[in-house]
């Protein structure tokens, strides 16, 4: 991990979850771990929006009343 930079590990254990361990040196002014935590939940709340907005359109799609 770079001195200004962040360490991502995750692991997906199932269909459901994912798992995030995010490090970063507290001495850097420009990084925080916090913030980048915050913005990758933000980031998944829009894929898994995506996501749901595709399904919702397949499926209206192979609908027999559509």
């Amino acid at each position: 991990m770079a001195d200004d930079g962040y360490g991502v590990s995750y692991m997906v254990p199932d269909d459901h979850r994912i798992f995030f361990h995010i490090s970063s040196k507290i001495s850097s002014k420009q990084s925080n771990s916090d913030r980048f935590v915050k913005l990758l939940f933000e980031s998944m709340a829009e894929i898994k929006e995506l996501f749901e907005a595709a399904k919702a359109v397949k499926s209206k799609e192979s609908s027999p009343h559509s």
